[in-house]
């Protein structure tokens, strides 16, 4: 019986440690100890590595005094980049001319000409001029390769550089490999065979030739003695 209370009291648990409902509060802080995992080198490639999550659960727990799991920043990630990509992707990151972004409004800000240009170019783009997006810059710092190369953040648990990261071989690259390396060993073999020869060659030749009788008698005779 106790057992069973136990299993649901974790079930429990786990639920609400899966769905986390995040404040503005939290999500700076978030954004705070991802930028610096960036600048200690844990996040390769567009990806945090496992350590970088290990990182930010302990300070987030520590400073927000909360009980957040790798899933839950995994998940909240996942919600940020999103709210972020629908901006980039209206304003092309922040080099659309004449918009910016307002750090104290937090809105995207332009004339009204432009904001009524793009609209109409853009419908969808009117809900960006009374739409905040906090930390916009912060995002742009994080994020902006991501949005240019097509990177998902999935967790990596290497921190190897990617300059030391060896690509994987195609097959027929390793085919090919495989048949120059049998090719190497082959010759080689044929160079020990040839040495032998050549050996056995002058082996041969530094033993004394004995002579029969009879060769010594048609020798004679075809050179012409009696």
């Amino acid at each position: 019986m106790n057992k069973k209370l136990n299993k649901k009291v974790n079930n429990a648990t786990n639920f609400k440690r899966e769905f986390v409902s995040w404040t503005a509060e939290m999500d700076d802080e978030f954004i705070r100890v991802m930028l610096l995992e960036k600048e200690k080198g844990n996040r390769i490639g567009g990806t945090f590595t496992s350590q970088a999550y290990a990182n930010m659960v302990e300070e987030l727990n520590r400073t927000l005094k909360l009980n957040l799991s790798r899933k839950n920043l995994q998940n909240r990630l996942r919600t940020i980049k999103e709210h972020f990509a629908l901006c980039y992707d209206v304003f092309r990151g922040t080099t659309l001319s004449g918009f910016s972004w307002n750090p104290v409004s937090e809105l995207i800000e332009a004339e009204g000409e432009v904001w009524k240009a793009l609209i109409k170019a853009n419908p969808e783009a009117s809900i960006w001029k009374t739409k905040t997006i906090s930390n916009y810059d912060d995002l742009y710092e994080l994020f902006s390769k991501d949005k240019e190369t097509g990177i998902d953040d999935i967790e990596i648990t290497t921190a190897t550089p990617p300059s030391q990261i060896k690509p994987k071989k195609t097959k027929k690259k390793k085919v090919e490999e495989e048949s120059e390396f049998v090719s190497k060993i082959m010759g080689s073999f044929e160079c020990v065979a040839d040495a032998m020869k050549e050996c056995t060659k002058a082996i041969v030749g530094s033993r004394p030739q004995v002579y029969s009788g009879a060769e010594v008698y048609a020798e004679l005779k075809r050179i012409g003695f009696e």
